[in-house]
């Protein structure tokens, strides 16, 4: 779910994310000043994403050891590039996420 509220549309960046894992993870974005963001990612599921230059995604999953473990990511290294680099968009389970920037 995606929680907008009164934010800057300056610095905003397309992302992409994979769970590459056999279990289902909590995604969550939290540290960026009047927004906030969290989905609910299958295994295998793609994800693209709207997200603040300086936002850092929170990824909660459980392992066999532990639960609730949490890995962070900073958004910028999941920015989407443009290019031969980056992995092809229109697979069939690919998940696009948008938000209504207009106050």
């Amino acid at each position: 779910m995606l929680y907008p509220q009164t934010f800057d549309q300056k610095n905003w960046m397309l992302c992409y994310y994979k769970n590459d894992s056999q279990s289902v993870q909590i995604l969550k974005i939290d540290n960026t000043e009047d927004w906030y963001f969290e989905k609910l990612v299958d295994p295998e599921e793609r994800l693209v994403f709207e997200a603040p230059e300086m936002a850092q995604l929170q990824i909660h999953y459980q392992s066999a050891s532990d639960y609730g473990v949490v890995e962070i990511l900073p958004c910028y290294q999941l920015r989407v590039r443009y290019g031969l680099e980056s992995e092809p968009v229109g697979r069939p389970n690919l998940k696009v996420v948008s938000i209504n920037r207009s106050a």
